[in-house]
């Protein structure tokens, strides 16, 4: 059995109990509705046979205790055709004397009032009220009223299925069906726990009526029983006009299957319709004996479920917060597995960048040392071809011609030619000769250009190939941080998939349960409660009917008769 359902039955006990309670004060069977067959029980709900066959109306609450504690009695008689529509009302009332011998004190808005067991008379007072006279014995008097009532009562006829009105009726025979409807117009706002609350004043309504065994058979009852009696069978329906609405039962799960009687329904088999009377009496102070302090273990209850759903909310309400917290972070912490991701693709990249310098920087070292070695090569052949020169008289005299070519004299060119140089070949030789001596000079800063080059491009390998190595270290990290992040995103990631299914179970938990048992034991549940106080004060209320002086106390009872019904 699941939590829900127990509750629904413990809360379901608890309501048939407190309303059983208040009925039992009223009547001693309960609550039930069904067709009952040929039930021989005695009477014990305190009308005798003889009272509902119309005897003296004073027996019928001669055992009625709380009556004989009243200032005031009234039984109100309501004389009515066969459907229950009012044609008089009378209104016998018993005051109670002062045992201090002062006069009776009395408020009524009876006509034709009289006195009907002594012979005190009755004056007005300035506000209206009735002053009799003491002469210590109790006041009975009787007057008529015209005032509305509080339930009225309607009787309906029907004919093998069909509505018939009961002058027809008589004399018919086949399956009849007697219906009581009862209309409560007694309504009250109530405010308990500063919230009002509408209901009507709650009565006990049982309507009686005597059905020969000669003419009626196949007798059934629905809100009622039934009794033999002799040759006469004798029906006692019961009803609570108002109550379930009052209550509002039917809009709370626990009781919507409770039932609370509004009608009675008799059907018989019938030959010769003929009905001598029926008699329905109306009765206030259901909850009478309930009281409402026994109401309190309800409120605790109640009261109870309403912290177990504070508590409940305020745990969804943290699930949800850290499953948010969580799935921000998570979001973060997938930025930044991304971050190092495209880090550790861009150190590769510079990792294979940095490889592919050191391959070339090889080649520009060898080729700036090949360079340098060559430019070495070539000053050092000029500077050796300079220096041959200097020790021969040839190179002298050619230096010396090389010098003046331009303006030589006779003698000079004769001794060349002598030499075996013409004058074009001495003039070629002496573009050479300058060409040598402009170029040794670049040779030189070319030799020593190329050899800071070629250390330049030393170093410039040496920090290449560090390059590598460190980009390789770095690449090794971000690899190896990469994975750690990767594993670290997928197991946070399993985490909040652990927390969203915590917060998706605490959510159904408090949808699917406490929510639901909270309303069942909580706000609906103490909305019946509550009502149920309305109801209480409501019906305390309800006292008297033609009038109840300042600071007494009343007792007020019904009876309504319908008139026979002959062929």
């Amino acid at each position: 059995m699941n939590g829900k359902k127990l509750l629904k039955e413990k809360l379901g006990l608890l309501l048939i109990l407190l309303v059983v309670i208040a009925v039992g004060a009223a009547v001693s069977f309960g609550i039930k509705k069904g067709k009952t067959k040929d039930d021989s029980a005695a009477v014990s709900a305190g009308t005798s046979a003889e009272a509902v066959s119309g005897t003296d109306s004073e027996d019928i609450y001669e055992n009625q205790d709380s009556s004989a504690e009243k200032d005031k009695t009234e039984t109100v008689y309501i004389k009515s055709d066969a459907e229950g529509n009012t044609k008089e009302i009378t209104v016998e009332t018993v005051l109670k004397h002062p045992s201090d011998g002062s006069d009776i004190q009395d408020q009524s808005n009876l006509k034709d009032i009289r006195n009907t067991k002594g012979d005190e008379e009755y004056t007005k007072g300035s506000d209206g009220n009735l002053i009799w006279e003491n002469h210590g014995e109790d006041i009975s008097y009787k007057g008529t009223s015209d005032a509305e009532l509080p339930v009225r009562v309607k009787v309906s006829y029907y004919l093998d299925g069909e509505q018939i009105s009961p002058r027809k009726l008589a004399g018919k025979s086949g399956q009849v069906k007697i219906r009581f409807d009862y209309e409560n117009s007694a309504t009250e706002t109530v405010t308990v726990k500063n919230k009002a609350y509408q209901v009507q004043t709650p009565f006990l309504v049982i309507s009686a009526l005597a059905l020969p065994s000669d003419t009626f058979s196949n007798i059934q009852v629905e809100n009622g029983r039934l009794m033999q009696m002799d040759d006469q069978n004798m029906v006692i329906g019961y009803a609570m006009p108002g109550l379930a609405d009052s209550l509002q039962l039917s809009g709370y799960e626990v009781t919507e299957d409770m039932d609370i009687p509004e009608y009675v329904e008799v059907t018989a088999d019938a030959k010769d319709f003929e009905l001598e009377f029926t008699a329905s009496i109306i009765t206030p102070g259901l909850l009478e004996d309930l009281d409402t302090d026994d109401l309190k273990d309800a409120d605790d209850f109640a009261d109870g479920m309403d912290d177990l759903k504070d508590g409940v909310d305020d745990l969804d309400e943290g699930v949800g917060e850290l499953y948010d917290g969580l799935k921000e972070f998570y979001g973060y912490l997938d930025e930044y597995t991304s971050g190092v991701t495209a880090l550790r693709d861009a150190m590769n990249q510079v990792r294979d960048g940095a490889g592919q310098l050191t391959v070339n920087s090889k080649g520009l070292n060898d080729g700036a040392a090949a360079l340098q070695s060559g430019l070495e090569q070539l000053n050092a052949g000029l500077k050796e071809a300079s220096e041959e020169g200097e020790s021969e008289s040839s190179q002298e005299v050619l230096v010396s011609i090389l010098g003046k070519l331009n303006g030589l004299t006779d003698e000079q060119k004769e001794a060349l030619a002598a030499a075996g140089i013409s004058e074009e070949e001495l003039s070629a030789l002496s573009g050479y000769a300058q060409s040598l001596a402009a170029v040794q000079p670049t040779v030189e800063a070319l030799a020593a250009g190329s050899k800071q080059l070629t250390t330049g491009l030393t170093a410039y390998t040496t920090g290449v190939s560090q390059l590598y190595a460190g980009t390789e270290k770095v690449v090794e990290g971000g690899t190896t941080l990469c994975t750690a992040g990767g594993e670290l995103y997928d197991a946070f990631g399993e985490a909040l998939d652990g927390v969203r299914e915590l917060r998706d179970g605490v959510r159904d938990f408090k949808k699917d349960g406490i929510d639901e048992l909270t309303r069942l034991g909580g706000s609906d549940f103490r909305n019946v409660i509550n009502r149920l106080r309305a109801v209480k004060e409501a019906d305390d209320g309800y006292d008297n009917f033609a009038g109840l002086a300042e600071g007494k106390t009343g007792t007020v009872r019904f009876i309504v008769e319908t008139e026979e019904i002959k062929k």
